[in-house]
């Protein structure tokens, strides 16, 4: 029987149909080829964009970067976001800790060739990967707020300065070169403090570094924090 047109299939009709095209592939029109990229092409279409990108290719080889683009590849990459990325539970905030530690001590010096990176660059990589201030820092920020109110701001964002390809946690805003480090116990266990003392010294800057376990103590803190900026206890 012919199917007249204004007709309509029922509902079982094409749930048979359905069915009956399961696994099947769909018809190619001939003459064109599939393409990942482009869906279905004409073969001499097809066979003009491989060509096209097979010249392409080659446009670079025997050449060398210039050292000025050299570098603004490694400002470039500096900056990638890796938002794409997924892990499980404190993998992930473990892998960001770590990379904004390595990042703020300077210690991905690797992808610059040895040069510590511009300020352009830490504040792109730290927007990239959605900075905040921890649990700690927080803490310590409202601390200092309580006693040296509109002395400090919070920099881990790099939103005050970088020194030296380094990003100190808290800046003075009050004209004096004063800086606090926050170490935490299990992130810095194995760096030396005088470390970051004498480096932020070579460019005139004075450094406190506070531990992550002093801050259970805020007495014997406020003391040491007082001491610093040479105010009364």
């Amino acid at each position: 029987m012919s199917w007249q047109k204004g007709r309509k299939q029922s509902e079982e009709h094409k749930e048979k149909i359905r069915l009956g095209n399961l696994g099947k592939p769909k018809p190619k029109p001939e003459g064109f080829k599939n393409s990942g990229t482009f869906g279905n092409l004409c073969v001499e279409k097809h066979r003009e964009i491989a060509k096209k990108a097979r010249s392409k290719s080659k446009g670079f080889f025997g050449k060398k970067h210039t050292e000025e683009s050299n570098q603004k590849n490694r400002d470039k990459h500096l900056g990638i976001s890796h938002r794409g990325w997924k892990r499980l539970g404190d993998a992930n905030k473990k892998q960001s800790e770590t990379r904004i530690k390595k990042f703020k001590d300077g210690t991905l010096k690797v992808w610059n060739k040895g040069k510590s990176p511009t300020e352009k660059a830490l504040k792109n990589w730290l927007k990239s990967c959605g900075t905040k201030p921890n649990k700690k820092e927080i803490i310590l920020d409202n601390f200092l707020k309580s006693i040296l109110p509109i002395e400090y701001q919070i920099n881990v964002k790099a939103d005050v300065m970088t020194l030296g390809g380094k990003i100190p946690d808290f800046v003075n805003i009050n004209g004096k070169k004063k800086l606090i480090e926050l170490y935490g116990d299990f992130w810095h266990r194995n760096d030396n403090p005088q470390d970051r003392i004498d480096y932020f010294k070579n460019f005139g800057w004075d450094t406190l570094v506070i531990w992550e376990k002093e801050l259970k103590d805020r007495e014997s803190l406020k003391e040491k924090i007082l001491n610093f900026n040479e105010r009364e206890v």
